[in-house]
């Protein structure tokens, strides 16, 4: 069904970490000096699974990009002044190098019930002077 530790993803991941069972690459992450940083160097990995269909990969960008999209969400309801139309800057590794993660964001971000303006920042403080150029 593509769901079990047979999945390519699953596989390509156990061997990534040097672990061969769900349970030890959980351990293998978490048990690792920088879990963020072993994480973020699955990335590559899971995206081209996903690329490629696998399902596992599929569902983890699509849990990833509606996380972020609701991220969006609870940040701008903390807003005093909701602008019309909210200036969004996409910045890091996977969200500036990946279309594939690009897309799932746009397409979740579009569910929201406010109208978000995407600009894709490879450099995030420079981004943030750009948008705070824009904004007045």
């Amino acid at each position: 069904d593509g769901y079990g530790v047979e999945a390519s993803c699953a596989r390509l991941v156990g061997r990534e970490l040097k672990a061969d069972a769900t349970q030890f690459v959980r351990s293998a992450i978490y048990g690792a000096d920088d879990p963020r940083a072993t994480i973020a160097a699955l990335a590559p990995i899971v995206i081209q699974q996903a690329e490629l269909g696998d399902a596992v990969a599929t569902e983890v960008v699509a849990q990833a990009a509606a996380k972020l999209a609701q991220l969006v969400t609870d940040v701008a309801g903390k807003l005093t002044e909701l602008p019309t139309l909210l200036p969004l800057a996409l910045a890091g590794g996977v969200l500036t190098h990946c279309e594939t993660v690009r897309q799932a964001v746009a397409k979740n971000l579009d569910k929201l019930p406010l109208e978000v303006n995407l600009q894709l920042v490879p450099e995030p403080v420079a981004g943030c002077f750009v948008l705070a150029a824009r904004s007045g």
